[in-house]
């Protein structure tokens, strides 16, 4: 795991405007647009808030959801 850019994400502009949106779709659909420039499909959206709904920590889950989409084949290979 490359701590530098975990750092950066937990620190950046587009994670402190995530956890303040306090409802779950809105939040998904932000992290998709922001992170790989498109919506959320159904299944993420809904595998994604059921991810947040079990997170003990909702500021580390984002943190998580974060490192997730950075470190997806689509935003390898298309951003």
């Amino acid at each position: 795991n490359n701590t530098t850019l975990q750092s950066k994400l937990s620190e950046s502009e587009l994670k402190q405007r995530l956890v303040k949106i306090s409802a779950d779709e809105e939040l998904v659909q932000e992290l998709y647009l922001n992170v790989l420039a498109r919506h959320a499909t159904a299944p993420e959206v809904q595998r994604t808030i059921e991810f947040l709904k079990e997170s003990a920590n909702r500021d580390e889950a984002i943190d998580d959801l974060l490192w997730v989409l950075v470190n997806s084949t689509e935003f390898r290979t298309k951003r």
